[in-house]
């Protein structure tokens, strides 16, 4: 399986071998930069937010499972 996070559509899609996509799964929260991505061994996936510190699971067939961590990243501030 090969993941692709795509910034723009804010969702994950998931591709077989073959480049056929066989899943889809993000838009049911609001992500607003997906930008990094974990699997565990059980199947489960964690995918990082960059625009607001959040991490979020899902479960190996795209069913959301919880938040992880909810952080709030400050803006930078030039001096």
């Amino acid at each position: 399986r090969l993941y692709v996070l795509d910034q723009k559509e804010k969702e994950i899609f998931v591709f077989n071998s073959n480049g056929t996509l066989i899943q889809s799964f993000g838009s049911e929260i609001d992500l607003k930069k997906p930008s990094s991505i974990a699997l565990f061994s059980n199947g489960d996936i964690l995918v990082a937010d960059a625009a607001n510190g959040n991490v979020h699971r899902w479960s190996g067939d795209g069913v959301y499972k919880t938040l992880l961590i909810k952080a709030y990243i400050s803006p930078l501030s030039s001096n």
